[in-house]
This record gives C-alpha cells, sequence and structure tokens, in this order.
C-alpha cells in the first residue's frame, strides 16, 4: 500500500521541536501520508501563542491547495490561551473555509478527558503561573474541576529534553501536595493515557484525527501533543479493586505476556511497579505465535505461570475459546465502547488499527 492511499493528514505543528510529530506518526495505520508545516513558535510566551493561530491558520490555507484530506492543528496553548470554546469555532470556521475538516489538540483533549470519565484533574506543564491560570480556566469552563495546575521550572526551547522520569516524579508530587491518591505519569512526547495508580489516570495531552480512506475511519485515536505534558484524573476505588489488590499483593508476583515491544512492555511495568510497590512484576515478550506456544504448554503441563497477556484478536478468541481467560470487568472498561471489550469481561482492547 502506497503512503497516502488511506488519505492524507495535514500537521501544522507550534515549534520545530522534535518528538511529538513522530510520535504521531508512528502510531497512524499503513497507507495514510503526511504533510507537515510548522508555525514557528519558539518563547513560549502568551503573546507568541495568541498570535500562533493566525499563522496557522495559513497552514491550513496551504495544505488544503496540497490536497490534504484532514488537518490537526498540532499544541494545546495556542487555542487554550484564547478561552475555552475558540478551538471549536476556529476548527470550524476554518473548515468551512478551506473546505478541508479542521482539528486542534484542544478539541481532542477534551473528548478524550470525557470518554475517560473525567470530572477532577490535575494537570503538569512546562510553562509558569499566569499561562498555568489560563490553561485551568480552559477546563474549568469546560465542566471540569481543576485541583491544580502546575508548571516544571525548565526553559521553553529544553521542554523536549525533559526525562520521562522527571515528568513522574513531578506528577507525583503534585499529587501528593493536593492530597490525592497516586501519581499521573506520562512521557510528553510518547505516552499514550494509560492507568497510572489506583484511582488515577494519566492523559499526556491527547490529539485526535480521522484518516480517509475509501471511507472515512469511524475510530478516534488519541495521540500526544507535547505541549501540556500529563493530566491525571481522579475516580473511584471501589472495595472490590481493594479485595482483589489486597490478594494480588498476597500472592506477591505479577507475570507479563507481552507482544509489546522492550522499551513499551518495560514502561508498562515500571508504572505497575510505581502503583503496587508490594508486588514483584516482571514481563517475558515474545511474537504471538510463540506466546500462544508458551501458553497452550503450560496449560498442558497443568502450570501457567502468567497473569496478563496482550495478543491479537485471533490469538485471543483461541485462548477464551479454550478456557484459558478469566473475566475480570474493571471499572476501567466502562469507558470502552462496544466493539472493543468482550461482553462477558474476557479481553479488553489495548491498541487498534
Amino acid at each position: 500500500m502506497y503512503y497516502g492511499a488511506r488519505g492524507i493528514v495535514g500537521l501544522v505543528k507550534p515549534t520545530y521541536r522534535p518528538g511529538s510529530m513522530e510520535s504521531f506518526i508512528r502510531l497512524m495505520p499503513e497507507g495514510v501520508g503526511f504533510i507537515p508545516l510548522h508555525v514557528g513558535v519558539r518563547a513560549g510566551t502568551d503573546q507568541e501563542f495568541q498570535q500562533a493561530l493566525a499563522i496557522a491558520e495559513k497552514k491550513v490555507a496551504k495544505l488544503a491547495e496540497l490536497g490534504a484530506d484532514i488537518v490537526m492543528i498540532m499544541g494545546a496553548p495556542p487555542t487554550m490561551v484564547r478561552g475555552y470554546g475558540a478551538d471549536a469555532r476556529t476548527a470550524e470556521e476554518l473548515t468551512q473555509k478551506y473546505r478541508v475538516t479542521v482539528l486542534t489538540a484542544t478539541i481532542a483533549q477534551v473528548e478524550a478527558f470525557r470518554a475517560l470519565g473525567i470530572r477532577k484533574l490535575v494537570g503538569i506543564t512546562y510553562f509558569q503561573d499566569d499561562l498555568n491560570r489560563k490553561f485551568a480556566q480552559f477546563f474549568e469552563d469546560g465542566g471540569f474541576k481543576v485541583a491544580a495546575m502546575k508548571g516544571l521550572d525548565v526553559p521553553f526551547s529544553d521542554a523536549g529534553k525533559i526525562p520521562p522520569e522527571a515528568i513522574y516524579a513531578f506528577a507525583k508530587k503534585v499529587f501528593v501536595d493536593f492530597q490525592h491518591p497516586g501519581a499521573g505519569m506520562g512521557n510528553a512526547e510518547a505516552a499514550p493515557p494509560a492507568r497510572a495508580g489506583p484511582g488515577v489516570w494519566a492523559v499526556a495531552g491527547g490529539d485526535a484525527v480521522r484518516t480517509k480512506g475509501e471511507t472515512t475511519m469511524s475510530r478516534w485515536k488519541l495521540f500526544c501533543s507535547g505541549l501540556v505534558l500529563t493530566w491525571g484524573c481522579l475516580t473511584g476505588f471501589g472495595a472490590e479493586a481493594q479485595e482483589i489488590r489486597g490478594k494480588a499483593e498476597a500472592e506477591g508476583k505479577m507475570v507479563f505476556y507481552a507482544t509489546f515491544n522492550a522499551n513499551d512492555s518495560k514502561t508498562i511495568i515500571d508504572g505497575f511497579r510505581q502503583a503496587y510497590p508490594k508486588i514483584d512484576a516482571v514481563f517475558y515478550r515474545a511474537t504471538d505465535a510463540q506466546l500462544m506456544e508458551r501458553i497452550l504448554t503450560e496449560a498442558r503441563a497443568g502450570k501457567s505461570l502468567w497473569d496478563v497477556v496482550t495478543t491479537t484478536s485471533f490469538y485471543g478468541h483461541t485462548l477464551k475459546k479454550r478456557g484459558l481467560l478469566a473475566a475480570y470487568d474493571s471499572a476501567e472498561r466502562k469507558s470502552y465502547r462496544e466493539g472493543y471489550k468482550d461482553p462477558q469481561g474476557f479481553w479488553t482492547s489495548t491498541y487498534t488499527n
């Protein structure tokens, strides 16, 4: 399949900083083409962000001329500083004017929060108080309760160099300071929405895009914009979950059979260890076929060594059919649409193309 066979996505990136665009492209289906343009934000000031959308409009016009099927204006601050609702109005005006679907990062972020059932959040950014107050007001006006909005003390030019460990540590400190359970975590350039701990979601500023091929894809995809780093929401943590956690801690070990690459598998395990320090979490990585052979061999021997597995739908169906999966209807599954989870609770989607 050639690049562009499933549609062309025009990207309007605020800065020339690498990272977020590469992550965006890696997560897209095969056959999608990209045309990136840049606004050229360098200082990261309120005034610069206020002017950024005017420059972004010129880029949208150029992308429409070049034949883009959809345009994503990446980066949250340029629309946040204009207040809640300005993003939707801007997207609609540009869509009508240039006859190409236009989306913004903040539209995607708000939809992602609502899809995850987020009502209350804390945010960390790499901006300081004046801008953070505007970011907090944006979400408050959107119907969310913002418990805190704090900025890492780092020059704007160095924002792309912040280690994931530093982001996690700062997110955790903000949560602890505001007496919230758990801690948000995330890599500004690469992290997907993730469960960061008991009762806590961590969401790295989400972009969403619909691509067009023979038909328009109906599924929204969540990505990282990198300008607003990490958002955590507070949800319930019921007695049933506490009981499950107690039993898991008593057992003392969790084995994850993974088809993710080694770096992603390690990130998941590291996050699990942070959330559940009393449980020794390890992973074994292999291909779908290799994992299936290993699982079936263990089953024949009467001793399954794994607790959690990621695999494709075909192999997942086989495991369910053979009675090798246990049902687990977690609270998080309520945020998943039908078709992305097993009605009986035997599996839940982790990614989809």
